[in-house]
């Protein structure tokens, strides 16, 4: 899915390139979300790995931000 000039990545779902929110097989699971401020537009293929979307922005990173959420299933 496109939001202005934001590019969504793909998730660990699969095929799909959006956030479907929490699904952990058991227990408590922390999620972290990392936002970057980049001083350019990345080539970016939506089929990048993390790996190389985070080697395409060395050198462009202006600022950065990152929260961390917990989410557990009740047994």
């Amino acid at each position: 899915k496109e939001l202005g000039n934001a590019i969504q990545g793909r998730s660990e779902y699969g095929s799909k390139n959006y956030y479907r929110g929490p699904k952990p097989p058991f227990g408590v699971h922390r999620y972290r979300f990392m936002v970057f401020v980049l001083d350019c537009f990345l080539d970016y293929n939506h089929t990048l790995k993390k790996r190389d979307i985070i080697k395409g922005m060395e050198g462009h990173i202006v600022q950065s931000g990152s929260i961390m959420g917990i989410y557990g299933k009740k047994q």
